[in-house]
């Protein structure tokens, strides 16, 4: 097989699907995120619509595995939410609604990101496998041209 083939090949396959791997990956763990601040803004904005105590609620806690232990919250108010870089931020329900919307809009930009240099891998490697193929064209017309002229029925 040409070289030129094989090299394409081994770029297609050792860095061009490595790197659409990885940018793939690192968009699932975008969308992750922002799926864990829509369940916090979803779980606030349930609070603020039923009435429920504000000192001192019982709940049931996940320890992982599907199994739950008895939990007290002693104060639903102020809340602690993830502002980015593993620092969170003490605040009220409103302030952490605001604080919300502004991570999974600046998340939503990081995924589209994602997305766009995704979408440019895969025409990357598409170009680079339509160019295999016409390298292989190219082969296929050659061996053909030379089977001709060595049969003399090459045309003059």
């Amino acid at each position: 097989m040409d070289q030129r083939i094989l090299k394409i090949e081994e770029h297609v396959n050792e860095t061009l699907k490595m790197n659409l791997k990885k940018t793939l990956d690192a968009g699932d763990l975008v969308y992750g995120q922002i799926s864990e601040y829509l369940e916090l803004k979803n779980l606030i904005e349930k609070m603020k619509d039923i009435d429920i105590p504000q000192n001192n609620l019982k709940t049931k806690v996940n320890v992982g595995s599907n199994i739950y232990v008895n939990g007290l919250i002693y104060s639903v108010e102020p809340i602690a939410v993830d502002i980015g870089l593993g620092f969170y931020l003490e605040c009220s329900h409103a302030e952490a609604l605001n604080i919300i919307d502004s991570r999974i809009s600046i998340l939503n930009g990081r995924a589209d990101m994602y997305k766009k240099r995704a979408n440019s891998i895969k025409a990357q490697i598409k170009l680079f496998l339509e160019v295999s193929y016409l390298v292989i064209s190219n082969i296929i017309l050659r061996v053909s041209e030379i089977s001709k002229i060595l049969n003399g029925t090459a045309k003059q």
